[in-house]
């Protein structure tokens, strides 16, 4: 994976705008993503949010409720 950001060891500095515009880069998949879902899971946007943070990060996900 790419450096994120320039670090400054003496100072411990990170350069903020470069960082803010490696993670828009970086990130830009997640819109493709949600859309992808969104045409197959209607009406539940906090729950696909809540699921791409579990895909993204590695973990488990319960899903609960009455199926549609």
């Amino acid at each position: 994976m790419e450096k994120i950001a320039e670090v400054d060891q003496q100072n411990s500095t990170v350069d903020i705008r470069a960082l803010n515009e490696q993670i828009e880069k970086e990130s830009g998949f997640v819109d493709l993503v949600k859309l992808e879902m969104d045409k197959v899971i209607v009406g539940q946007k906090y729950m696909v949010d809540r699921l791409l943070i579990g895909l993204l990060s590695d973990g488990h996900i319960l899903l609960e409720g009455v199926p549609v």
